[in-house]
């Protein structure tokens, strides 16, 4: 593997790592919207962070692609809170 590639694995691990952290506090926060909201809330904080620092350290930081990560992450939220909530 080369040096990009390895940098880019240690990256999507640590991604992988904010969202497996945000499924183990859902599985033991119990029953509470309250709670699962906030989680899910911070899940998807946690990933427009990701993707801010990531594309800062791979220099590709342009305003659109910060965009991009925001609304993904918002789309994420509502899809995941309207199953969970709504179906």
């Amino acid at each position: 593997m080369t040096a990009k590639s390895l940098r880019h694995l240690s990256h999507y691990i640590a991604l992988l790592v904010i969202l497996m952290a945000g499924l183990v506090a859902m599985m033991v926060s119990g029953g509470s919207t309250t709670v699962h909201t906030l989680i899910l809330v911070l899940i998807s904080l946690g990933y427009f962070i990701w993707g801010v620092i990531h594309q800062f350290l791979e220099k590709e930081f342009h305003l659109e692609i910060i965009l991009e990560y925001f609304l993904f992450s918002l789309l994420g939220l509502a899809f995941v809170m309207g199953v969970l909530y709504y179906l």
